[in-house]
């Protein structure tokens, strides 16, 4: 949910962690985000290519 869902026109719709947070019945995100929330990693190959770091 987080992560967003392509919808049938190709839009990405998602939520927030707070929004889910609340969904899952916790009083923060702290806790949604730590155990349910998965970063796709794949998104961040190469983001720095180029960069002088």
């Amino acid at each position: 949910m987080i992560n967003g869902v392509k919808d049938k026109d190709g839009n990405i719709k998602s939520l927030t962690p707070k929004q889910v947070a609340d969904l899952l019945g916790h009083t923060t995100s702290e806790i949604t985000e730590l155990y349910y929330v998965k970063r796709d990693m794949k998104m961040l190959n190469g983001i720095t290519d180029g960069f002088e770091l």
